[in-house]
C-alpha cells in the first residue's frame, strides 16, 4: 500500500536535501536510500492492537466477574504503548497525522479479524 500512495513524509524535504539547500535542478542530493523511504508514509504501520485483544482475551477482561480492573488496566497498557509509538511518529516528523489514523484503524480492524 505505501508503494502505491506514494505520500512523501513530512521530512522529505531534508532527507532529499540534507543540508537544507535545495539544487538549481531540484535533483535530489542525499542518501537514495533514505530519499525512497521517505516515498513511502501512508499508511503508518506502527501502531497495532493485536496484544491488547490477546491479553483481554487470557486474562478475562471483559468477563462479570468482580475486581476485573486490574485486568482492564493490564490490557490498556499495550494500547497506550501503541498511542505513544503513534504520537512520537507524529512528533518526529515521520508521519502525517492522517497516515496514524489510516494505520491504526487498519491494524485495528485486522487485529480483530486475526484474533476472531
Amino acid at each position: 500500500m505505501k508503494l502505491i500512495v506514494g505520500r512523501p513524509r513530512p521530512d522529505f524535504f531534508y532527507r532529499c536535501f540534507p543540508d537544507g539547500v535545495e539544487t538549481a535542478e531540484l535533483q535530489c542530493t542525499g542518501d537514495p536510500m533514505d530519499v525512497m523511504e521517505g516515498r513511502k508514509s501512508f499508511p503508518s504501520g506502527h501502531s497495532s492492537c493485536f496484544t491488547a485483544l490477546w491479553l483481554c482475551g487470557r486474562l478475562r477482561a471483559v468477563s462479570r466477574c468482580r475486581g476485573s480492573a486490574a485486568r482492564v488496566l493490564a490490557c490498556l497498557v499495550p494500547l497506550m504503548m501503541a498511542l505513544c509509538v503513534a504520537l512520537s511518529r507524529s512528533c518526529d516528523y515521520h508521519h502525517h497525522w492522517q497516515d496514524i489514523l489510516v494505520g491504526s484503524t487498519l491494524g485495528f480492524t485486522v487485529a480483530v479479524f486475526c484474533y476472531r
